[in-house]
Parts: structure tokens; sequence; C-alpha cells
């Protein structure tokens, strides 16, 4: 019997064309795109002797509550704490992560721009859905005592163990 090397070759093609067609690729989503740099804005306000922090990551934000604010970032994006304008803030003294050695924060932030600015650059690796507490501490123009709050950084992505708190 006489092998028809024509023969053979459209067989072969028929076959890689139907396994092929018969194959869907697994959707597999993009990654996240983080920001290079996130910019936080921090004011203080007075409420009779209440005073309390307020912090946004736009420029044109009111602000929120600092406690338990999450400003969202990614591995590798650089954070800056800075003091927003009329923010009645004359020094933030502390940003810093409440535990050693966590997911997200390096260590303390430093100084930058004559002490008007702190920052960190977030761990390059550090974990997606991972959130992290910190405290800021700043010194107000309403007195000398200092005010500290605990805001949370947080890297968005599949929500795991360390999801948002209850």
């Amino acid at each position: 019997m006489k092998k028809n090397p024509k023969l053979l070759l459209g067989i072969v093609l028929i076959f890689t064309i139907l396994i092929a067609g018969g194959h869907q690729p697994a959707s597999v989503p993009p990654p996240p795109n983080y920001p290079d740099v996130v910019f936080i804005h921090l004011k203080a306000e007075q409420n009779g002797s209440d005073i309390r922090l307020l912090i946004s990551d736009t420029r044109e934000g009111q602000g929120e509550d600092a406690e338990g604010h999450y400003a969202s970032v990614g591995p590798n994006t650089k954070v800056v704490w800075m003091r927003a304008s009329d923010s009645n803030i004359r020094k933030i003294k502390v940003v810093a992560p409440t535990v050693e050695n966590g997911a997200i924060f390096p260590g303390p932030a430093k100084t930058i721009l004559l002490g008007k600015r702190r920052r960190i650059r977030v761990k390059e690796n550090a974990p997606i859905g991972s959130q992290e507490k910190y405290e800021i501490t700043v010194k107000t123009k309403f007195n000398n005592e200092p005010k500290t709050v605990d805001p949370y950084l947080r890297i968005e992505g599949n929500q795991g163990p360390g999801g948002p708190p209850d």
C-alpha cells in the first residue's frame, strides 16, 4: 500500500483544527492597574474641645474622618502624606505602621520637603488583598497636644485573610 503524504498531511491538519477550535483558553483577568503615587491629604477640624483629623486621597475632596479610612495602593506604590490647604496642622509628626514587619509598610514614613510631607514606598512583594493599619500623629494649630488616628492602607484585589474588618 502506497502512502500518500498529502492525504496524511490533510488528516493531521483537520485534527489540529478540530482540536484547536474546540479548546477555549481560560479567562484570565488582567492584573490590577495600581497607581504609581498616592497623595493623602490631611486636615484638622475643631468642634468645641473635640479635634478630628480628616483625610482624603485627592486634592478636591473635602475629606472624611481618618479613623478607619482606607487608602487603596498597590505593590511598589509611593504613598505621600501631606497637609491639605488650610489644614490647621502645624506638623506631621509620625506616619508609621502599628505592627512591625507588616504586609505593606516597610517601616515609618520618611520626612521630605523640610518636614512638610512623609513618604513610603509600599513593599514590592505586598500581597494582593492585604491591608495594614497605621498611625498618623500630627500637631495642630488648635493646641500643643498631638492628635493620633489609625487609618488603613490596602491593596485591592481578591479579599483573602487580609480583607476589611467587620
